[in-house]
């Protein structure tokens, strides 16, 4: 997962984790505040009652009574009321639950006596259902004229405020997500100010990575980022002077070593030709020995030079139309007697009206002579080499070197094309530059090359060549 989109994630995750945190603490505090305001409509709907039923009992009829009932049962969720004598008897009542309802005659007389409002609970008789009764005496003067109560079921009133609790989270949740998304928005947009110029420094160091010593980065910041892309360049010049250096001491030493390497070989010709007189048998192969190494290392002085001339881009090729089914051809003849003696089928299959590759024609030779070389060095007895050759739609031309040889472990498939390196070491003679000069020669012509290979399945090599 990308670092923006972690940045992202992890802000909008902070966002509704806050956003859960308050609708926790919401709930609580609408919780607490509906019960809080139930309880103070449900005392100043007493102290009216109270006096509804003082005015009732004054006047002899139950009107004030029951019009203010009615009004209390729709506003404040009342089940039913009742107006009590001072012998604790029911005198007016909205309701005939009244008299089903089991109320605890000390209840009601404490209730009587209390100058403030009570608050009790009971049951009624016929349903078992629970009843929450809040009470007030009713007096004139310092005379009891009785008890107003109004009678409550615990259940709806759950229920009211359960529904309260609902609508108001409802909207609470549609706010919060609404004001979620633009924190998303706000998250990705600092996300992508923030890894842009990582991302820049990614590309940068992996063009480095590749060999772009002359890559430069600019992010454009004054904060750590840009001081990081400041170093990062730092670190590319000193690379590019290093390699500078290491390429100028190579060329030296490789120029150096070309003369007494073609000496060697020279006195070793002239030793096996007898010139300074007859030689043992001992001394053939010794000196033979000495030739074989010298002309060793006289192509890998070669190689190293032929790089070097690539990097720095002083090869020459002079690119002209050919015919690159011909010079496979050629090229397989050239490795016939040696895939024979190994017991190696070597063959080609050359698709028809191919075109002629635009080329330098003896670099050409040179990658074919590398990759057929290769092939057979890997390709045990009774194995199989094929070379294809076919047209891409793009204007280019394909051709592929197939061998039925180890193949290459996947860990060293990307370090391939790398100096030095050798995917398999054990008793396999070789520079490790002969891949990496195929490479050279093969883009500096506008082409790619590329291989495709399991451990134990063989490899296949190939590469493009332009055709105008």
């Amino acid at each position: 997962m990308k670092l923006r989109t972690r940045f992202t994630l992890l802000i909008g995750a902070l966002a509704v984790g806050i956003l859960l945190i308050a609708a926790v603490l919401v709930f609580i505090y609408q919780d607490n505040y509906l019960i809080r305001k139930t309880n103070e409509y449900h005392a100043i709907g007493v102290n009216e009652f109270a006096k509804a039923c003082a005015a009732s009992t004054r006047l002899k009829n139950a009107g004030e009574f029951l019009q203010f009932a009615f009004n209390v049962e729709y506003s404040t969720g009342m089940a039913y009321g009742a107006f009590y004598s001072p012998a604790g008897k029911p005198v007016f009542y909205s309701s005939p639950a009244v008299l089903t309802a089991d109320i605890n005659p000390l209840y009601l007389e404490a209730a009587l006596k209390n100058d403030r409002q009570s608050e009790f609970s009971g049951r009624e008789a016929g349903t078992g259902r629970s009843v929450q009764v809040r009470a007030k005496a009713v007096k004139a003067g310092k005379r009891t004229l009785g008890l107003a109560a109004l009678f409550y079921y615990p259940d709806v009133l759950k229920t009211r405020r359960g529904i309260a609790l609902r609508n108001g989270m409802r909207r609470f949740i549609w706010a919060g997500l609404i004001a979620v998304l633009p924190i998303f928005a706000l998250a990705w947009y600092l996300g992508l100010y923030l890894t842009k110029p990582i991302y820049v420094l990614v590309d940068g160091a992996r063009a480095v990575g590749k060999g772009d010593l002359d890559h430069r980065i600019q992010v454009g910041r004054s904060d750590e980022i840009g001081e990081l892309a400041d170093e990062f360049n730092k670190m590319a010049e000193k690379l590019h002077e290093v390699d500078r250096l290491k390429e100028e001491f190579m060329a030296n030493i490789t120029h150096e070593l070309r003369s007494p390497t073609a000496s060697i070989v020279g006195f070793s010709d002239m030793l096996l030709s007898g010139t300074a007189g007859q030689l043992s048998p001992k001394q053939e192969d010794w000196t033979e020995t000495i030739k074989k190494s010298a002309q060793r290392l006289g192509g890998m002085i070669n190689n190293i030079l032929d790089i070097a001339k690539l990097e720095s881009g002083m090869m020459k090729f002079a690119p002209e139309p050919v015919a690159a089914g011909d010079m496979v051809q050629e090229t397989i003849a050239l490795f016939q007697p040696l895939a024979a003696q190994g017991k190696i089928e070597l063959s080609a299959k050359i698709q028809e009206n191919v075109p002629d590759a635009l080329v330098d024609p003896d670099s050409l030779q040179q990658v074919l002579i590398n990759l057929l070389s290769n092939a057979v060095k890997f390709t045990p007895e009774n194995g199989k080499v094929l070379v294809e050759v076919k047209e891409q739609k793009n204007g280019y031309i394909a051709v592929s070197v197939s061998d039925t040889g180890p193949g290459i472990p996947r860990e060293a498939l990307p370090k391939l094309f790398t100096k030095f390196f050798q995917a398999h070491k054990g008793n396999v003679k070789g520079t490790g530059l002969g891949l990496v000069i195929c490479k050279g020669i093969i883009e500096s012509q506008r082409g790619k090359i590329w291989v495709t290979s399991e451990n134990g399945q063989g490899a296949i090599f190939s590469f493009t060549l332009p055709t105008e």
